[in-house]
């Protein structure tokens, strides 16, 4: 008889364990679903305000480090504009951001010249470009990977291309020379109406 209750006593401390496993693991489980359905909520919020979750004083900090970078910025009608130039002048990163706020609302990056290489790398301007643009996705949390990865880019086709609902890549022609124009590279967020 004590016999049987000790195995019994087992068996049943085994089903409790296995249950609050059980119990732990669907716990987790909902945990996981409900981060990524905040998530979810969180990322289109910040893409139907129009804004994007990027941090403007950590991005130019990090710039700054940089001596082949320089950076000019202008105050106009309630904005700050930042100018971020890169390769002596061929690639310009264009953000603006109200007065007094840390994010911005637009986004570009003006190519001057795309076929020569910068000096001293194997990249175009237009390339350089198409990086900042990547890197910004995805610092602003807009895509988890690469550019390349998220839309089917020809280097050699302007247009529009999405990377979400709400998120358009603008390729069009500069204004550089005639022979070589260079090309713009602007993000477009629109907002969602319910």
């Amino acid at each position: 008889m004590i016999v049987l209750s000790i195995v019994t006593g087992c068996s049943i401390k085994e089903e409790i364990n296995e249950a609050q496993r059980i119990v732990s693991l669907e716990d987790e489980a909902n945990r996981e679903r409900f981060s990524e359905e905040d998530q979810a909520i969180k990322d289109e919020l910040m893409l139907t305000s129009g804004v994007f979750q990027f941090n403007i004083s950590q991005y130019l900090k990090f710039i700054e480090k940089d001596s082949s970078i320089s950076m000019e910025k202008r105050s106009n009608n309630g904005f700050d504009e930042y100018r971020i130039i890169y390769a002596g002048g061929d690639v310009i990163e264009n953000i603006t951001a109200k007065v007094d706020e840390n994010y911005p609302i637009s986004y570009s990056v003006d190519v001057i010249g795309t076929s020569e290489k910068i000096a001293n790398t194997n990249v175009t301007p237009a390339e350089l470009a198409f990086n900042l643009v990547s890197n910004f996705l995805m610092d602003a949390q807009i895509t988890n990977k690469p550019l390349e990865m998220v839309i089917n880019y020809n280097p050699k086709k302007q247009g529009e291309y999405k990377i979400t609902e709400n998120v358009i890549l603008i390729v069009e022609e500069g204004e550089g020379q005639e022979e070589d124009k260079g090309l713009i590279f602007k993000l477009m967020i629109t907002r969602t109406t319910e």
